[in-house]
């Protein structure tokens, strides 16, 4: 479920001319992680951290 108002990734490095997946494409998250696949479901955690897209041919992310 996507959430406009109080996003979880936010896009922080796009490099120019290039698209949302590609080299060097940065994201920021905060993640939650919940019980169950249901939106009532009890938040047991979050998943926090910064991912980029890491390959120039395939979808090779680095997460760190």
């Amino acid at each position: 479920m996507k959430n406009r108002k109080h996003p979880t990734a936010m896009q922080i490095i796009r490099l120019p001319n290039r698209t949302a997946a590609s080299l060097g494409t940065t994201y920021l998250v905060d993640d939650p992680l919940i019980e169950k696949p249901e939106p009532t479901s009890e938040l047991v955690g979050r998943a926090q951290g910064i991912y980029a897209f890491a390959s120039q041919r395939d979808y090779g992310l680095l997460w760190q």
